[in-house]
């Protein structure tokens, strides 16, 4: 893609190429290069934990018994904890997080997505889980229970 040319642009200026967006950073012209691909050195880290649910589902025809519970970067969860704020709140979230379709945690028995949310807060910065929890504790209030939610983990998912 070139700059549009206009009579007070020099030629050269005007051919000059833009940088890519999806692309490192640089001057526009100079050789561009690809971002890197980043990713947990250790698999067993980034594989989070399974989350057994006590209620199984048939999904399209196959059982769906277990929910993986992955580890997410911070360039991942930005986008998910934005779903927070949306229509779905934090069933958005969940769903984000684990990579499921709404259709299939909204089949989830209750007991089952109460545990799934539970499990997945250890996953999220303290700060999303205080926010979470006093979110939950103002829906507490409003709905006349006083007892207090759970407090935000100090565990990093395990």
């Amino acid at each position: 893609m070139t700059k549009a040319t206009d009579k007070n642009t020099p030629q050269s200026e005007a051919t000059q190429p833009l940088p890519d967006p999806k692309m490192g950073s640089g001057s526009a012209g100079a050789a561009q290069t690809p971002a890197p691909v980043v990713a947990f050195a250790d698999p067993e880290f980034a594989a989070g934990k399974v989350y057994e649910l006590q209620h199984p589902l048939t999904v399209n025809g196959e059982t769906l018994s277990e929910i993986t519970i992955p580890r997410r970067s911070i360039g991942e969860l930005v986008p998910m904890v934005d779903a927070l704020s949306g229509d779905r709140g934090l069933r958005g979230l969940v769903t984000a997080f684990v990579g499921l379709h709404p259709t299939i945690i909204d089949g989830l028995y209750w007991e089952d997505y109460t545990g799934l949310e539970e499990a997945v807060m250890p996953f999220l910065p303290r700060s999303v889980q205080e926010a979470i929890l006093e979110y939950k504790k103002r829906l507490a209030s409003l709905a006349g229970d006083n007892s207090p939610p759970n407090s935000p983990t100090d565990t990093d998912g395990d």
